[in-house]
């Protein structure tokens, strides 16, 4: 492997290991504010889940 792929290798290692520290244990995952949501998801989840931290995030602009 070159330095590149080292690199990339090293830093695929500390996000999994990252990732394994907060309770993710299958991909895709998402952790969405407090929310961990683990496998597929449909729009309307991603959605409901997403939208209560985008409000405030908006409100927090103004």
């Amino acid at each position: 492997m070159g330095s590149r792929a080292t690199d990339c290798s090293k830093a695929l290692k500390a996000d999994a290991g990252e990732g394994n520290a907060m309770g993710i244990g299958g991909r895709p995952s998402f952790l969405i504010g407090t929310q961990m949501l683990v496998g597929a998801q449909s729009y309307e989840t991603l959605k409901t889940a997403i939208d209560p931290d985008l409000g405030a995030m908006r409100l927090a602009r103004s």
